[in-house]
């Protein structure tokens, strides 16, 4: 037992006594020591109180792995990426890296907000229906190879202005070709000099429109990349358009089966 003196305000003075052994003391029952105190058996150090085990590896964000212990989980921070197994995104720039793995919204929508949007590779798999939108203002770039149902181009009106606008297709056929135009007064016709490795010389076709009058205008010849014309005056004046077949690419498939 412990006492305690004290006084009162008129001068009186008193002592209070403190049970030490009681229930609610140091060593009882509730008090520190006690079976329900912080050392007791229903403390948090005593034997059912909640000793955990922890363990794990640098940089991996820990996990209960049981009710007693904590180890790895997939997750990984090292102050640059956060990574999930092969999955990172990376804290300064926010790229995303699948390692390889798909991306599927499920039906949702994935906004780069002026980003770019990269493969390395991999597929963009929109079978599923949705649609790429560039809000007008965005560029398709560096692509080998397009196929499509249709192609056209989409351009405000230049004339009534929005929301007027001007929509047109793209010129099909069963090549990839190419076009010259222009109009001369001229017996040779030079071509780009980029067309020697662009096009197959043997695929021009010529058109030429006399200017002025009904005159015939003819090719003479074809010959290392010129065009030799000719018109029955002797005076040329005329519009030409020249056609012909890209070499560098592979020809359109035309009629095929889909593997």
């Amino acid at each position: 037992m412990i006492a305690q003196a004290g006084s009162w305000a008129n001068g009186d003075r008193f002592t209070i006594f403190f049970e030490t052994a009681g229930a609610a003391g140091t060593s009882g029952s509730s008090g520190t020591s006690g079976s329900s105190g912080t050392s007791g058996s229903s403390g948090s150090s005593g034997t059912s109180g909640t000793s955990v085990a922890v363990g794990g590896t640098t940089n991996r964000i820990v996990k209960f792995t049981s009710s007693t212990t904590i180890g790895n989980s997939l997750l990984a921070d090292d102050g640059t990426d956060l990574k999930y197994n092969h999955f990172s995104v990376n804290y300064s720039s926010g790229a995303v890296d699948t390692d390889g793995g798909a991306i599927t919204t499920g039906g949702g929508g994935i906004d780069t907000e002026s980003g770019n949007l990269i493969t390395n590779g991999g597929g963009l798999d929109m079978s599923g229906g949705g649609n790429i939108d560039g809000n007008g203002t965005n560029d398709l770039n560096n692509f080998n190879n397009i196929t499509a149902n249709s192609k056209s181009f989409d351009i405000e009106h230049p004339t009534k202005k929005l929301p007027w606008r001007i929509e047109y297709g793209v010129l099909e056929g069963p090549e990839h070709g190419v076009f010259f135009r222009g109009q001369t007064t001229e017996s040779v016709i030079e071509l780009p000099d980029y067309w020697v490795d662009l096009v197959h010389e043997d695929s021009f076709t010529v058109h030429l429109t006399p200017i002025g009058g009904p005159c015939v205008h003819w090719v003479e010849k074809v010959e290392n990349y010129k065009v030799y014309i000719n018109c029955q005056d002797g005076e040329i004046n005329c519009y030409f358009t020249i056609n012909a077949t890209r070499k560098d690419v592979n020809p359109p498939k035309l009629e095929y089966i889909k593997e």
